[in-house]
């Protein structure tokens, strides 16, 4: 569409367009399940900005405009920031939470009220269901307590150690291996090697890679489940990923790239595997952006020719990565980071 709707040719499309992104950008601030000071300040911005483009918008439009209800309800970001800070997170707004309690309000209507008055009839029974449950729950604790006390030291040292057995999570896990092989056997067509070489080096290919990382909205354990696959579901599934590394200043430096190829590289058998991987790097272009891309809040990168192939460590993926091909340049793609609010935080490392 920013191919079609530029600023020359329609200044009204392409005001609405501006609109739109500043909008997106300000819900996916907004929208998160975890505030801070800091990322209310943001969305206070990006809020304000939405406010200045849907003015503009509005003004072009003139006497073009027509009113009706098939439009964003925009008079919740006058109220949003000052219900987060009252009430919490905006998921603590929604009503779908709520739709399958109107079951016991129901039941308690039937059968414990007369009917009439109701309000404080159901009041007063959904505190004695609160109040029983808060009984219930300090009779479980004090049970486990009593059980915990009569347990010897030995059965309390034989669940510590049932505790430190439990499998620790790994940043990667690269399953779907297939028969051990050499580079040299692999078609240079297929998967292109760095400067074209011929490497006799034993690998262990794998299909599939399962990425854990630390979502930064939330500080919880996330999954990304990446694919590197010449036939997956008939069709060539190459997925691309977030790398963090160091340049030779040893500064952190995150990249994008596009796997190729994922292998175990086997030293000898009584050595750790290497898990490594062969990807194409894309950078982002270097000189002035597009005025279009700064307007709609782009992130352009251009992979780098197959001769230019790069093996890395598949511990530096931080996590898959969405991009979609720019059809009007070929070898260009642009960065979707409103996947969710961890990608959306993720994206503005760069």
């Amino acid at each position: 569409m920013q191919n079609v709707l530029m600023c020359e040719s329609d200044q009204v499309s392409y005001a609405l367009l501006k609109a739109i992104t500043a909008y997106l950008q300000y819900h996916m601030d907004l929208m998160l399940d975890v505030q801070t000071e800091t990322t209310l300040a943001v969305g206070e911005e990006q809020l304000l900005r939405f406010q200045e483009l849907l003015k503009e918008y509005i003004s072009l439009q003139g006497d073009d405009l027509i009113k009706n209800w098939n439009f964003q309800k925009a008079h919740l970001a006058k109220h949003v920031l000052r219900d987060i800070h009252e009430k919490g997170a905006v998921c603590n707004f929604s009503m779908c939470p709520n739709e399958k309690q109107h079951g016991p309000i129901r039941r308690a209507y039937l059968h414990q009220t007369n009917c009439k008055d109701v309000s404080k009839q159901l009041a007063k029974l959904d505190h004695r269901t609160v109040v029983c449950e808060l009984i219930c729950s300090w009779i479980e604790h004090l049970d486990d307590e009593c059980h915990k006390a009569t347990l010897d030291l030995s059965h309390l040292e034989e669940a510590k150690e049932e505790l430190d057995d439990l499998p620790v999570v790994e940043h990667i896990y690269l399953s779907s291996l297939q028969k051990p092989t050499t580079f040299n056997d692999i078609d240079a067509n297929e998967i292109p090697l760095p400067n074209g070489r011929s490497w006799f080096v034993p690998i262990q290919e794998g299909w599939y890679l399962k990425v854990n990382y630390k979502s930064t909205v939330d500080w919880k354990l996330a999954t990304d489940y990446l694919r590197c696959n010449l036939s997956f579901h008939g069709n060539q599934c190459y997925d691309c990923v977030f790398i963090c590394t160091q340049d030779k200043h040893s500064n952190t430096k995150y990249t994008f790239a596009r796997l190729l190829m994922m292998f175990h590289y086997i030293l000898n058998h009584d050595q750790p595997l290497l898990d490594l991987a062969l990807v194409q790097p894309m950078d982002i272009p270097m000189g002035n952006q597009h005025t279009v891309n700064h307007d709609l809040g782009f992130t352009c990168l251009r992979s780098c020719p197959s001769v230019q192939s790069e093996f890395i460590s598949l511990q530096s993926v931080t996590c898959g990565a969405l991009l979609v091909p720019d059809f009007k340049h070929v070898g260009d793609f642009f960065l979707v980071n409103y996947v969710d609010g961890d990608w959306f935080f993720q994206a503005k490392l760069l």
